[in-house]
């Protein structure tokens, strides 16, 4: 079998069971999984969320244009939310840039979920939602625990990172 490592996103090892080697069994590393987790379900969200808004731009453009948003800001709004969901998706991915892709993650999630969180309790007029084509489909209730629920998977993506960091900076100074 091929040595997939460099597809290795949690930065995690597997460990050997503790049997002296004798049995060749491995044992999850689960911080290292759930971080794994966390990057993939962010990566799969934000490609899937901007590649659908790119693909199907001219119905994308039309239902941004009946969003509660001042008309200002449309012009570089529209075009530029699929690029910053694609540039996310790719932070992600990137081992060097992962941590700041999980707090662009959790900080478009925020504005994301306090957007819907208002529509759904009557701050605004309810809209057709600008969203990739799954979410659409979703009522304003069910959008904001599916949003609160990613903004929570980014939270503990920044906190497995962190705390895996430490572990790392730990293991070399002993």
């Amino acid at each position: 079998m091929k040595n997939l490592s460099a597809f290795n996103i949690s930065g995690a090892k597997s460990v050997s069971a503790n049997d002296g080697g004798k049995t060749g069994k491995q044992r999850l590393d689960f911080k290292g999984f759930s971080k794994a987790l966390s990057i993939v379900i962010l990566v799969f969200l934000w490609m899937y969320t901007g590649l659908d808004k790119v693909l199907g731009y001219p119905e994308y453009w039309r239902i941004m244009h009946l969003q509660i948003i001042p008309r200002e800001v449309l012009p570089i709004l529209v075009p530029g939310l699929p690029v910053l969901e694609i540039t996310i998706a790719i932070l992600l991915i990137l081992p060097s840039n992962r941590l700041l892709g999980l707090y662009c993650s959790l900080l478009l999630m925020s504005i994301f979920t306090a957007y819907t969180l208002l529509v759904y309790l009557n701050f605004f007029p309810a809209r057709p939602c600008a969203c990739a084509g799954l979410f659409q489909k979703m009522g304003w209730g069910m959008h904001v625990l599916v949003n609160s629920f990613l903004t929570l998977v980014a939270v503990f993506g920044i906190i497995m990172h962190r705390f895996r960091r430490k572990e790392v900076v730990h293991q070399k100074t002993v």
